[in-house]
């Protein structure tokens, strides 16, 4: 245990014969050093009986190998575990399957990302344990996508971050008939790559702890198109290979809570999203996936490629920390780790902030593209929001692209470092530079900052199913347009201090 950690522990049974599990053990910074390193003890149930109405009559203890028709209903609640009630911050469950290979794979109540960190309860004081603990109350998972030997996994956090992971092996049963199935289309594999952790499971708020680590903040967010009516599916299986021929292995199941309504009542397809998250995944690494629907039979879908990016951390150089007497309108240089990542571009929003009052003075560049288009080094921006991009180096003419070339904004393969001029798309769009104030103190930051790749990064952007399959995040503010999907907030962006001349 690492000093001034918090107490883990995991109870359950993942063995099987000849099969090597792999597991993330979470161990997080206490948020009070001196107080009890022990983890939290649950109790688990599950209805016995119901009342009329619906709610739960009576409870009983969930044993190994309790057998449940469709729907897993249970319950956690905390006991003492000393002398004072367990407070905790919430509860996790998640339905879980482990393959013949060993792949752990899991679905929270939530669809799409946040099974990142999502399918948590907040935990109410138990009536029925006198106020020594906490509880979640009835948690329904609908386990379509599963049947036969499952598990559950229920895990508890309290606010010293001491953790308890309970994982139990449950029977599944379907009663719904199955009816015959077709392929999942469309489907879309999308890899996303964060430079800060986001996940409960990891954040310590300690920056040594924190420090980004292979496969820490990576997933890949699946989704596909799947019929309005799911009635006799048993649900879908999604699977990876790091070749597109195979083997395949499942790595997510799915089922009609992951696949959204659509809001046309005419519409003949919804749309299914299911995150991979399984330890197994490192950056750097092309992936493949599959998603195979089930019923009487077996459909598979065509395969969707991505790449898992390494991190995105760009470096700002000038103006430098604390650095005095700058321009008034400074050149601001970055460096890059772009294209050595194996990205395609990058997108930013580089921005300028009064260091007193912390209010946005101008950005130095907004919607700023770098990115490699044919062999091309190509440099764009679209600062009105409109679909007009502005070419500030390599001339590259679209559809919606004017037809310019300026050279204003500079990037230097062999240094890695691209140079935007202060406020330079207003400058070129016949607006009135406005320069800093004199002997005043100023921050800059990169605010909104992603590298991309495309599915297929030898062909254009414009190529016919060439989406984006790939983002490493470097900063993703909640004022901006979201580019990490189910909410999360990705922020921390480096920032550099400085003070103008007289």
């Amino acid at each position: 245990m690492k000093s001034k950690a918090a107490g883990s522990e995991f109870d359950g049974a993942v063995a099987k014969d000849n099969v090597n599990t792999r597991l993330k053990i979470a161990q997080f910074m206490s948020a009070d050093p001196n107080a009890t390193a022990d983890v939290p003890q649950l109790k688990l149930e599950t209805p016995t009986a119901f009342k009329a109405n619906g709610e739960v009559d009576t409870w009983g203890p969930l044993g190994s190998g309790t057998a449940f028709n469709d729907v897993v209903n249970v319950r956690a609640y905390s006991v003492k575990n000393s002398d004072q009630p367990r407070v905790m911050r919430y509860f996790l469950f998640s339905l879980v399957n482990i393959d013949k290979d060993g792949t752990w794979s899991d679905v929270r109540p939530a669809a799409g990302l946040y099974e990142q960190d999502p399918g948590y309860v907040t935990p109410g004081v138990d009536p029925n344990n006198k106020g020594q603990g906490q509880d979640s109350g009835l948690v329904s998972l609908d386990a379509t996508g599963l049947e036969g030997d499952v598990y559950l996994q229920v895990v508890g956090l309290d606010f010293n971050y001491n953790r308890v992971a309970y994982l139990v092996p449950l029977k599944l049963n379907r009663t719904k008939a199955a009816s015959e199935v077709v392929a999942p289309t469309n489907v879309r594999a999308i890899a996303y790559t964060l430079s800060t952790r986001i996940d409960y499971l990891y954040k310590t708020q300690d920056p040594v702890l924190d420090a980004p680590t292979s496969g820490t903040n990576l997933w890949v967010t699946t989704s596909w198109d799947a019929p309005v009516t799911l009635s006799g599916y048993r649900g879908f299986r999604v699977l990876r290979s790091t070749k597109a021929e195979g083997p395949y292995s499942q790595v997510a199941f799915a089922g009609e809570a992951q696949c959204a309504k659509p809001a046309d009542a005419k519409a003949t397809t919804r749309r299914c999203t299911v995150s991979d998250n399984t330890a197994s995944l490192i950056t750097d690494q092309d992936y493949f996936y599959k998603v195979v629907a089930a019923g009487t039979n077996e459909a598979t879908s065509d395969v969707a490629p991505t790449h898992t990016l390494p991190i995105f951390q760009p470096k700002l150089l000038s103006p430098g920390k604390d650095v005095h007497d700058v321009d008034l309108t400074p050149n601001y240089t970055v460096k890059l780790n772009l294209f050595q990542t194996g990205a395609t571009g990058a997108v930013m929003n580089l921005r300028v902030a009064d260091f007193i009052t912390g209010e946005s003075y101008a950005y130095a560049a907004k919607r700023l593209t770098v990115r490699k288009e044919l062999g091309e080094t190509q440099i764009l921006s679209n600062l009105q929001g409109t679909s007009n991009y502005y070419v500030f180096r390599d001339s590259y003419a679209t559809d919606n692209d004017p037809k310019t070339n300026n050279d204003t904004v500079t990037y230097d393969a062999a240094s890695d470092v691209l140079t935007v001029p202060h406020q330079f798309e207003v400058d070129y769009l016949g607006g009135n530079k406005v320069p800093l104030q004199a002997n005043r103190r100023y921050s800059w930051y990169i605010d909104s900052g992603y590298a991309y790749r495309l599915a297929d990064p030898s062909k254009p952007t414009t190529a016919a199913n060439n989406y984006i399959a790939a983002y490493s995040v470097y900063s993703d503010p909640s004022d901006t347009v979201r580019v990490v999907p189910g909410g999360v907030k990705q922020g921390g962006a480096e920032v550099n201090d400085f003070t103008t001349r007289q």
